[in-house]
């Protein structure tokens, strides 16, 4: 993925990749995306980070600044891929 993002700029660069995962990350940061034998993500996912405790949200960290306590990754929303 770091080389789809060095060249992005130079041209058609499109990173060919099956997992979902990284074909989320990658549409986030503006690589084009083609999928290998799959089919293509149809949403973006964008997640943020909830405090277990408190129950407070977060973009990111593992410990919650508020009261201590670990905090897990949760879905945000999703946005239409293009």
């Amino acid at each position: 993925m770091a080389k789809a993002l060095e060249y992005s700029g130079r041209g058609e660069t499109i990173l060919v990749t099956d997992d979902f995962a990284v074909q989320n990350t990658a549409i986030q940061l503006g690589i084009k995306v083609m999928p290998a034998g799959q089919r293509k993500i149809k949403d973006v996912l964008l997640w943020e980070k909830q405090c277990i405790g408190c129950k407070r949200r977060f973009p990111q960290g593992d410990e919650c600044p508020v009261c201590g306590s670990p905090m897990k990754k949760r879905r945000k929303g999703a946005v239409k891929s293009g």
